[in-house]
């Protein structure tokens, strides 16, 4: 980890994130926090009856979209463990160590949750 402030390493998580069309994804979701009025819309792709692809929409926060971000930048073989594990005994940090980054906020944990709560709510509406 480098010694820039924090704020820049969220900008960068963040800066991963970017609008998908939705339309045409095989599963969808949205969820709002009502916490701090965020709002995301998952998609999953499907090929041959697996996930293939994944993209957000989002009306959220810098967390929200650093998180989101995060997700987006590993192979969907890897978010399988999102949605096959309890959400509770999950570790953010095991799954990607640019979330202990993130996890320094607690007060924004829903907001850091918030993207992998509705891509889980998607993949369960098979």
């Amino acid at each position: 980890m480098s010694n820039l402030p924090f704020d820049i390493h969220v900008l960068r998580h963040a800066n991963l994130y970017h609008h998908a069309d939705l339309t045409k994804a095989t599963l969808h979701a949205t969820k709002f926090s009502r916490t701090c009025g965020d709002v995301c819309h998952a998609g999953i792709w499907l090929k041959h009856a697996e996930p293939h692809m994944i993209g957000f929409r989002m009306e959220a926060c810098l967390f929200a979209q650093a998180s989101a971000g995060i997700l987006l930048d590993h192979p969907i073989v890897d978010l399988k463990n999102l949605w096959e594990r309890p959400f509770v005994n999950f570790n953010l940090e095991d799954f990607d160590e640019r979330y202990a980054v993130l996890k320094n906020h607690p007060t924004r944990l829903q907001c850091i949750n918030l993207p992998i709560e509705t891509l889980r709510l998607a993949m369960h509406e098979k």
